[in-house]
């Protein structure tokens, strides 16, 4: 090459210069267009195991709730989109092979205040979450002055996460109860109770969930304290709640006359009153150290705070609610075989007050307590 250029003309270095930029050029462009390649594989991977991942979670979602918005694509949206009783949930989901970072857990927090979501579940499918200690964790978000109920999951379960979602909106219409109803007493009297029940779905939800995955029992235990201790503490709430609310007597049964005063009890027969009353002193005559025992009274309930035993008051008829795990079984198919279609039995085995169901009560009292 270098004789070469000695030994040849201007005119021809030029020309060769000339036919060759073009060579170079062409090169140069095939050489960054598999440069590109290359780069491009890793990439396009992630971005088909994330796919892969957002598409599982979203037919676990279909199956339980129906409409399921993938927003994957929609920028500071989160990766999936559901509406339970008219509530946005944000869901995050990471098909990782190593930890999800930081950066992720943040972009998450961000997506829950610009999508204005009632509440989130953040679900890695495989892999571990930063700052996470558990793989199945309880936190509320503060997202624009706002508590946003947030479950953070690491788990390929189906049911584990039906869980988390399930968990997320039992909260989520808790807080909304919370807020428009808490100031309104008279309301609150006569609701609270229907939130028991919504806890006592939860329970029940819980153990539901327990028994479908009781190979995984050793694994997941952590996850069912702390559902638990949640459960717990929405129920110190409600208890104080009803300390506030209701009429707490601890005395020998003035409690009586302030019940004369609710229009639903007061229209019974003084013969059904009676009852009531033998089976209130039955009860406390049976509680060491509280003679005057702990009666909470409602428009609806009356109950004993230390036994749970009480009285439903409806428009025809006074119920005896029995929690039911104070009842044996011989007793309840004896108290079934007695009395019949005066007896319903869910959570508490509840009986319709007469003298003859009066007399037994006060000796189912009398063997169990």
């Amino acid at each position: 090459m270098v004789d070469w250029i000695k030994s040849a003309s201007p005119a021809d270095i030029g020309l060769a210069i000339e036919l060759g930029i073009p060579s170079v050029e062409r090169f140069k462009v095939m050489a960054q267009t598999m440069e590109q390649r290359e780069v491009r594989k890793p990439v396009e991977k992630t971005v088909v195991q994330g796919q892969i991942g957002e598409q599982f979670v979203e037919t676990i979602l279909r199956k339980k709730y129906g409409d399921v918005s993938s927003v994957a694509k929609v920028a500071k949206s989160g990766d999936v989109t559901l509406y339970v009783n008219h509530q946005r949930i944000t869901i995050e989901v990471k098909n990782y092979s190593n930890t999800v970072g930081k950066i992720g857990v943040e972009k998450f927090q961000r997506d829950l205040d610009t999508t204005n979501a009632s509440g989130g579940v953040f679900i890695s499918l495989n892999t571990p979450i930063a700052n996470i200690a558990t793989d199945f964790a309880l936190i509320y978000e503060s997202v624009s002055g706002k508590t946003v109920p947030c479950v953070y999951v690491v788990s390929s379960d189906p049911s584990v996460i039906l869980t988390a979602v399930s968990v997320v909106s039992s909260l989520i219409q808790s807080f909304i109860y919370l807020n428009t109803e808490l100031y309104a007493r008279d309301k609150v009297v006569a609701s609270v109770y229907d939130i028991s029940d919504g806890l006592d779905s939860l329970a029940r939800a819980r153990n539901e969930f327990q028994t479908n995955v009781s190979e995984l029992t050793c694994k997941m235990m952590k996850t069912s304290e702390k559902i638990s201790a949640a459960e717990g503490n929405i129920r110190t709430v409600v208890d104080s709640l009803r300390s506030e609310l209701f009429v707490c007597d601890e005395s020998n049964l003035p409690i009586m006359a302030e019940m004369e005063n609710n229009p639903t009890y007061a229209r019974n027969t003084e013969v059904t009153k009676g009852c009531v009353r033998d089976i209130m002193e039955c009860i406390q005559k049976h509680i060491p150290n509280q003679p005057g025992c702990m009666w909470k009274f409602s428009a609806k309930k009356c109950m004993d705070a230390v036994t749970g035993m009480g009285f439903g008051f409806y428009a025809s008829k006074i119920e005896v609610i029995i929690p039911r795990t104070k009842v044996t079984a011989e007793t309840l198919v004896e108290c079934l075989n007695l009395f019949g279609k005066k007896v319903s039995i869910g959570d508490n085995m509840c009986i319709v007050l007469d003298v003859a169901t009066q007399e037994y009560v006060c000796k189912m009292i009398n063997l169990f307590m």
